[in-house]
């Protein structure tokens, strides 16, 4: 997960019992109304205007963490929406009759949904962030703070050959159909020992580890990258550039 902001200026910081995130403020760099981004990939879930908060979003992340995000100035997105990580999800603001000047309230909540009657659940976002090549760090943040830094992976060279699954991948019958998988009856008896389940009615995943032969690669319109094996498909790179497979050479 990363930083709600390109400028990073902690004003605020967790405190247990006491402020439940972080508050990430403004300079001349960047102005009081920078954007405000979604910490990771989710759904929104909640979009309201609290006495305290003023406008606040809530989203829904895969990994078991609502993220929250309060006083901003403009929302631009809506609940129900699906978010990329990074995508800009509004703008730094004031509102709510609990903002000191412009910033953003960050809080991070361990659930499906905040429950702002246990409050034990938000955790400290700084322990589960990383700062990206792009963002900035102020001074008095960087000496106060451990911002993590998150290592840029170098970009994987997607070709045909040999493959060693680093997850559990379906088996698809088609690069354009991220649905459809194929049941364990359709698959090649050389195949199903490879596979996480014996039952015929069950989806078709390789185990991981599991040694494919690629012969053909085919990159989608967001940029999840395909492999053909055989007639069917799996995903070799997730369309956050998460590698699924390493090459074997």
């Amino acid at each position: 997960m990363r930083y709600p902001v390109n400028y990073i200026n902690i004003t605020n910081p967790f405190k247990k019992a006491v402020h439940y995130g972080i508050d990430l403020g403004w300079g001349n760099e960047c102005g009081k109304n920078q954007p405000i981004y979604a910490i990771d990939d989710g759904v929104v879930i909640y979009k309201s205007i609290q006495t305290t908060g003023g406008k606040v979003l809530h989203i829904k992340h895969a990994n078991g963490f609502v993220s929250e995000y309060a006083h901003l100035d403009t929302w631009d997105v809506n609940k129900g929406d699906r978010v990329s990580k990074g995508q800009r999800i509004g703008t730094m603001g004031c509102t709510g009759t609990n903002a000191r000047g412009n910033h953003c309230h960050l809080g991070l909540y361990k659930g499906i949904s905040i429950n702002y009657k246990d409050l034990s659940k938000f955790v400290n976002p700084i322990d589960y962030l990383t700062r990206t090549s792009e963002q900035v760090v102020t001074d008095k943040t960087e000496a106060n703070y451990f911002i993590k830094y998150h290592k840029e992976e170098p970009k994987v060279e997607w070709t045909i050959g040999n493959y060693e699954l680093l997850v559990s991948k379906a088996i698809r019958t088609s690069h354009e159909l991220i649905d459809n998988i194929v049941k364990v009856g359709a698959c090649m008896s050389s195949v199903k020992p490879n596979l996480t389940s014996a039952n015929s009615n069950d989806d078709a995943f390789y185990k991981i580890g599991t040694i494919v032969d690629i012969t053909e690669i085919y990159v989608d319109e967001t940029s999840r990258v395909w492999g053909k094996l055989q007639n069917c498909w799996i995903v070799l790179c997730n369309k956050d550039g998460t590698p699924q497979a390493k090459k074997v050479l």
